[in-house]
This record gives structure tokens, C-alpha cells and sequence, in this order.
């Protein structure tokens, strides 16, 4: 075969394969745009801590930071890239738990996800080896808030979306759907917002995400724990 029709099989291998994608997913890449959110930590309705998460563009596509502290409980450092199609190309995360060392580092690549993860658990630190097949269009979970803005949201919205749960090496479907609206005031001001329920995870987490064409999120309430992330700015 000469080089051109190479060429050509592979432009259009390329092009399937986006078009396959796009089809398979319900998030509208296109639509983050670079920015910055923080988050103030509410524990017990004091101020515990904070969380920032930006997200840009690169040469190569996208890239989510995110930092978080929670008093002298946990950080965490993390990064994301993706391709600009939102195919997942990697996940770094560092931190510390109670003044324990934990740690994921991912590569995606063909369909799969390899390296491990050092996370806490209820017998103390746990450090999984991953190699496994990740299904199409799944996003890493560390991506799940930073996407919001690119789903589509309405009154009776239901998404399912494939979850790489990159701490334990394995694809869950988690649900977000819309239960209600209301007026939310939080320290960056005062919305009109979308509740959102979060199901399909060992616990339900309430999210709230405005109702206009940015779809911005400004709260995050995880069910039955005295923890809430409210946004500052």
C-alpha cells in the first residue's frame, strides 16, 4: 500500500474513532473554557479549609489541577490531562492523609489504564496495582465536578456517565439527575441553581450547579457527613 493511501485510512480511522467518542458521550468538551473555581471547606459549618480547581488548555489538549486542604486532616495535589476529544491521557495525584503519604499515578493508553494507587482505607494505607481495560468514553473521577459545566443540564436532566474510579483501579456508572431548583446563596454570591443528586457511589452527594448557560457549580454536599464545599470566587 503507498504512503498516501496510509494516509488516508488512518485520517479516517482517526476520524471514526472521534466521531465514535463524541456519539458515546454526553459531555460537550468543547464547552470548558479555562477557569479558575474556589471552593471554601465547611466542616460543622466552620471554615476548614479550601479547594481550588482550575482547568486549561494546552498543546496537547486538557489538563485539570485541583488542590485541596482540609485542616490538618488531608492534602491532595492532582492533575489530569486528556486529549482535546476528552480521551483520558493521565492522572497524577499526591497528598497526605493524617500525616500518611498516598498517591496515584495513571497512564491511559488503548483502551487501558496502568500504574497504582496508594490510598487510605479503614486497615490503614492500601496500594493497588492497575492494568485493566477502561470503557469507552469513561472520564477519571477526579474529572466528575470539573465536567459539570459540560453536560446538559434542564429541569429533568438524567446522566449516566462511565466513572474510572482511578483510586481502585475499576469502571462504575454513576447517575447525576436533577431533583429541583432553588435560589443558593453561598459565599461568591447568591444563584439560581439546579439540585443535582449523585448517585451510584457509596454515597449519595448532592450537587448544585447554576441554572444559566455556564452551569457553574457552587456547592457540593456529600449526604449524611458535616462537610460542605462552598464556592468563594
Amino acid at each position: 500500500m503507498n504512503r498516501l493511501a496510509s494516509l488516508l485510512l488512518l485520517l479516517a480511522a482517526t476520524s471514526a474513532r472521534v466521531n465514535t467518542l463524541a456519539a458515546q458521550s454526553p459531555i460537550n468538551f468543547s464547552a470548558l473554557v479555562p477557569r479558575t473555581d474556589s471552593f471554601v471547606v465547611m466542616v460543622q459549618g466552620n471554615p476548614l479549609g479550601f479547594q481550588r480547581t482550575t482547568f486549561e488548555r494546552t498543546e496537547l489538549g486538557l489538563r485539570m489541577i485541583d488542590d485541596v486542604q482540609i485542616g490538618p486532616i488531608m492534602t491532595q495535589h492532582t492533575e489530569v490531562e486528556l486529549a482535546p476529544d476528552g480521551v483520558m491521557r493521565s492522572t497524577k495525584q499526591t497528598g497526605q492523609v493524617r500525616g500518611r503519604n498516598t498517591s496515584i499515578e495513571i497512564a491511559y493508553h488503548d483502551g487501558r489504564a496502568k500504574g497504582s494507587a496508594t490510598t487510605p482505607s479503614m486497615a490503614g494505607l492500601v496500594t493497588t496495582a492497575i492494568d485493566t481495560a477502561v470503557t469507552p468514553g469513561a472520564i477519571d473521577d477526579n474529572l466528575l465536578t470539573a465536567i459539570l459545566p459540560a453536560l446538559e443540564w434542564s429541569p429533568t436532566a438524567s446522566i449516566t456517565l462511565p466513572v474510572f474510579l482511578s483510586g481502585k483501579g475499576y469502571v462504575q456508572s454513576l447517575t447525576l439527575a436533577v431533583k429541583g431548583t432553588e435560589k443558593l446563596t453561598v459565599p461568591a454570591g447568591t444563584f439560581d441553581v439546579y439540585r443535582i443528586e449523585l448517585s451510584g457511589g457509596q454515597a449519595p452527594v448532592a450537587m448544585f450547579v447554576t441554572t444559566d448557560a455556564a452551569h457553574r457549580l457552587v456547592k457540593i454536599a456529600p449526604r449524611g457527613a458535616p462537610l460542605e464545599f462552598v464556592l468563594a470566587k
